[in-house]
């Protein structure tokens, strides 16, 4: 078996979607907005750690893919995806114990059993981000709105456990994906992004195949994720290691660490790999987009509506990719 913690040099490979990014009109003010929102709110442990969340651009990846929706609903939605980028980074470095007590409080939180009398700072964010979901004048989306925050709780479950994490890794590449899928929040970040564009998908989704598309873009999501965030958290585990620092179960739960156990592969194998399944999933979601067009050539409704959600689909795709290839969370200086 070919250790994650090899110390061999190994640039990851250069890889370009066939999708394009959708940047958002107004990026500057958003990302501005968003950032000193969470400078301020955020409990910092010091100036430099703040200095550091800047650096890291969580808020440009929902302004990759939202190009010209709603300004204050993609500030919501952005500052909804900065807040996750923070809180997942805060629970990985927690006890099993620890992270549970935080699933729990927040996921009250979110279902609306419980308001605490003295929140913390994080929980205070959660209290206003809950709120922008739902203070909407548009009944669709604040029904939408209730969608997400169920999301939000069905994630916190997914990641909550250490124990399913290290099954599913063992598992080999189907097994991880399967569970990969809920782990890497890509549903929720799809219904995050939805919510933002007014695009509400319909509840006979299955039926007309927009679910499969649905699945196949989710899929494209999280092998992006990993194969840009892989270096980075190796290198987390190496640092940890290094220092004696290393507790509480931390491992690389990432595709690329995942083939390189189960095939013995080298990280360079395993990111050429990887490329290819991308690439075969990409085909897969033009072929399943063409096809549904040909199925629904008659039906005027249903097709306006694939082509719609189909649209958010292709801008999560290409702007995941576009944002993961130079952000400062995956590409640090």
């Amino acid at each position: 078996m070919v250790s994650v913690l090899s110390t061999a040099l190994c640039k990851r490979p250069n890889f370009v979607s066939r999708f394009p990014a959708n940047e958002h009109f107004d990026r500057g003010v958003i990302a501005e907005n968003v950032q000193w929102y969470l400078s301020e709110k955020w409990p910092w442990k010091s100036d430099a750690e703040r200095e550091r969340y800047l650096t890291k651009d969580f808020e440009g990846w929902g302004l990759m893919i939202l190009g010209d929706a709603p300004s204050d609903r993609t500030e919501a939605a952005c500052l909804w995806f900065s807040w996750l980028f923070l809180w997942d980074d805060m629970v990985e470095k927690m006890s099993s114990s620890e992270a549970r007590l935080s699933l729990v409080q927040l996921a009250e939180i979110f279902s609306d059993t419980r308001i605490p009398k003295d929140p913390t700072p994080i929980e205070r964010i959660a209290l206003a981000i809950r709120d922008m979901l739902l203070e909407v004048d548009d009944d669709d989306l604040r029904d939408l709105g209730r969608s997400i925050l169920t999301q939000v709780c069905h994630f916190f479950t997914a990641i909550g456990s250490k124990q399913d994490r290290a099954r599913a890794f063992a598992g080999g590449f189907d097994s991880f994906i399967k569970y990969r899928l809920n782990d890497v929040g890509g549903r929720l970040a799809l219904e995050l992004l939805l919510w933002a564009r007014g695009c509400i998908i319909p509840p006979n989704a299955k039926s007309t195949g927009l679910a499969d598309l649905v699945n196949i873009s989710l899929l494209h999501a999280t092998l992006i994720n990993d194969f840009f965030s892989y270096e980075v958290e190796a290198e987390v585990l190496r640092e940890l290691e290094f220092s004696g620092r290393k507790k509480h179960g931390y491992m690389v739960f990432n595709t690329v660490a995942v083939l390189m156990a189960e095939k013995s592969m080298s990280r360079t194998d395993a990111y050429v790999e990887l490329i290819e399944k991308i690439k075969v999933v990409e085909k897969r979601y033009v072929k399943a987009l063409d096809d549904l067009r040909i199925r629904h050539r008659e039906s005027g409704e249903d097709l306006t509506r694939i082509e719609e959600v189909s649209d958010v689909l292709v801008d999560l795709m290409g702007g995941n990719s576009v944002w993961s290839e130079t952000c400062g969370r995956y590409n640090p200086a």
